[in-house]
Formats: C-alpha cells, sequence, structure tokens
C-alpha cells in the first residue's frame, strides 16, 4: 500500500484527534469543500473564488460545460462539496461559438427565455456575477439526464448586450 504526500499530512496533523477505526483521510479530505483561490471557507469574499483561464478538460467534460475555441475573457471556479460540486464558467464569444456552446449542453438558441436570469442569489453571491439589465439576456435551466444519477445540471445566461459579442455565463452542479 501506497501513501501520497497529501494523506500522510493529513493523517500527522490530525493523529491526535483522529482514530484509525473511525476516520479515513478520505473522509476528512471529503467532509471540507474544496474552494479554487481561497485560503478558507470563512475568509471568501463575493467572487473571489474565480479565476482567469479556463477549467481544465478533464474538470470541463465531468461538468458539462466546454469552452468553445475562439472564447476570449474566459474565467472559472469551482467549488466542490461531499459528493458532488459546482463550476462556473464566463467568456465572451461571437454567434458560431455561442450555437457551438449551446449545442455542447443540448440546446439552441430557441430555448433561451428572453428576459430570464436563471441564476438565484446564492449563485451570483458564489460566482460574483453581475448580469446586465433583463432586457439584455436570455437564459435556461438544462436539467440533469433523468436516467443518470451522475449527470450535471446546467444553467446558462447568455448577456447580449455587446456588439456582436456575447457574454455567456455557465453554472454546472453534479451531485
Amino acid at each position: 500500500m501506497t501513501i501520497d504526500r497529501k494523506t500522510l499530512t493529513v493523517f500527522l496533523v490530525g493523529v491526535s484527534m483522529l482514530t484509525a477505526a473511525s476516520c479515513t483521510s478520505a473522509s476528512v479530505a471529503e467532509s471540507r469543500p474544496e474552494r479554487v483561490g481561497s485560503a478558507s471557507p470563512s475568509s471568501i469574499a463575493r467572487g473571489q473564488l474565480t479565476i482567469a483561464g479556463a477549467p481544465s478538460k478533464e474538470r470541463q467534460e465531468r461538468y458539462g460545460i466546454a469552452v468553445p475555441a475562439g472564447a476570449t475573457a474566459v474565467s472559472h471556479g469551482f467549488q466542490r462539496e461531499s459528493g458532488g460540486g459546482e463550476l462556473w464558467v464566463t467568456f465572451k464569444i461571437g454567434p458560431e461559438g455561442r450555437d457551438l456552446f449551446l449545442s455542447s449542453i443540448g440546446i439552441s438558441e430557441k430555448d433561451l427565455n428572453s428576459g430570464v436570469v436563471e441564476f438565484t442569489s446564492s449563485d451570483l453571491d458564489l460566482t460574483g456575477w453581475s448580469i446586465g439589465n433583463a432586457q439584455s439576456v436570455k437564459g435556461k435551466m438544462v436539467p440533469a439526464k433523468d436516467d443518470d444519477m451522475k449527470s450535471p445540471s446546467i444553467k446558462v445566461v447568455i448577456d447580449y448586450s455587446g456588439v456582436d459579442v456575447m457574454t455567456v455565463y455557465a453554472l454546472s452542479a453534479r451531485p
């Protein structure tokens, strides 16, 4: 049996509090949320979790959000909770890239609802997003697949206030 450095560190730090019979390093790691770009959950400010650039290809696949080629001003954030997590991505793109992105999540532009921001105030607090007025946006909630308990649900909003370039906001949650 090999023990990686992280597991060994967790074990050594917590040895006085943990017993081998009641806790493992895996359960300790899964009980804390993983927050990208943050020192500790109590120090998180609005939008502090968002970092520049696209998420890894693996994370894009896992959460069903593929950033299309040609996207600019890409940023993302990630929060892992026990058993699941959330990935949020924003980017600017033209009409072709928008259509490619929407088809990758199983919808088209005609499926979007005008004037609808699908995000809750909790979603906006988590991501730090401030989305334009309702007249310039369209949104849609794409539910998880009924037959796949591990598939993500995706909320997407597109802000059309830019000239020839739209801003896409997507938030994916996995159980």
